[in-house]
């Protein structure tokens, strides 16, 4: 019989090495599909029995201390392992389907420490953060759909501002995406009594320069959000946002008032990560010693820029952003021949 805590190992050591973001296990109708995420771009690995499955998803609900038997309800989890001789913190998620649960893993390696300027294609778009990083008070928020690149700027930003400028940066998160020592970091937990306010009160005590929220999801996270930044000291957080501009209308849906947003809000700032062109082979590089790149372009609303377009809401017009977004920069990124003529 198979070796079910070996083949799922294997399994995991391959997408590493192949350099996936996310395994997804799609449930058919006579058996499961296995596909990678590399690159942004979601790839058929194998094809395996139902058996098989049930035995690995089992398995895998173990490890992340998930309820085995349940199936019938969605369900997250998390763990750390070693996997090809580096640290992988793996976010587990289920959904039922009518053929068997869907499980997707998120591979989160914990050791790939790169600078905030190799971030990006355009280094000096993103140059004006390290300077709002700066600021003793005020919201910096960073959106963008998942795959964005929201969670390694956020990180090589806050590593920035702990580092260089001696800030002392306390997180609470849900849960914590990549460990590190040079972060204060709490994890959400409510069986604990550890939610985003109670944390974000048990912070404030714990003399911080900047604190991180994890994301803003709902209505209860956006007013503790926007109390945080109130409280005088800077903020960081995240959403999902198409632009800037969504960011701001988003908390308005979550009945922040417009006032709050003017008086906290220091940069909102869109990301998308795109798949930079081999400079040597040009394109559908397949030689493994030419290391591919997916590097972010930014679109950044602040000061000036950011208080008009905050005026132009309240006075119920659309703003005009006098600002380079996001499809400005793809349009030069395709222009300057670093990525193809489309959205990655």
């Amino acid at each position: 019989m198979i070796n079910i805590e070996h083949r799922c190992l294997q399994l995991l050591q391959q997408a590493v090495s192949q350099r996936a973001s996310d395994i997804h296990f799609k449930p058919k109708k006579k058996f499961v599909e296995i596909h990678f995420r590399v690159f942004g771009r979601v790839h058929l690995f194998e094809q395996i029995s139902e058996t098989i499955y049930n035995r690995m998803l089992s398995h895998f609900k173990f490890q992340a201390n998930m309820d085995i038997g349940e199936k019938r309800k969605p369900q997250n989890g998390s763990l750390t392992l070693k996997i090809n001789e580096k640290i992988v913190h793996i976010r587990l998620s289920t959904l039922p389907t009518p053929h068997n649960e869907s499980l997707v893993l998120r591979l989160l390696p914990q050791e790939d420490n790169i600078t905030f300027e190799n971030l990006f294609l355009f280094k000096n778009a993103a140059k004006p953060l390290l300077s709002y990083i700066q600021r003793e008070q005020g919201l910096i928020i960073v959106t963008g759909p998942t795959g964005s690149g929201k969670t390694t700027t956020i990180y090589s930003l806050l590593t920035h501002a702990a580092t260089t400028l001696q800030k002392r940066v306390i997180t609470i998160e849900d849960p914590i995406e990549k460990l590190t020592d040079t972060l204060l970091q709490m994890e959400v937990n409510p069986k604990a009594g550890i939610t985003y306010y109670e944390g974000f009160k048990a912070i404030l005590r714990h003399d911080p320069d900047i604190i991180f929220i994890g994301e803003i999801r709902d209505k209860e996270t956006a007013k503790i959000v926007i109390e945080a930044a109130l409280s005088g000291h800077l903020i960081v957080t995240t959403m999902h946002a198409k632009n800037t501009l969504g960011a701001i209308y988003r908390l308005l849906e979550f009945h922040i008032p417009l006032a709050d947003i003017q008086q906290t809000a220091t940069a909102i700032v869109t990301q998308k990560l795109v798949n930079v062109i081999c400079t040597q082979c040009q394109d559908n590089c397949n030689i493994e010693s030419h290391p591919k790149k997916r590097l972010a372009l930014i679109e950044i609303l602040a000061e000036k820029n950011l208080e008009e377009a905050l005026l132009s809401i309240k006075h119920d017009k659309r703003p005009q952003l006098n600002i380079s977004t996001l499809e400005q920069e793809m349009k030069k990124a395709i222009t300057q021949g670093y990525v193809k003529g489309e959205w990655i």
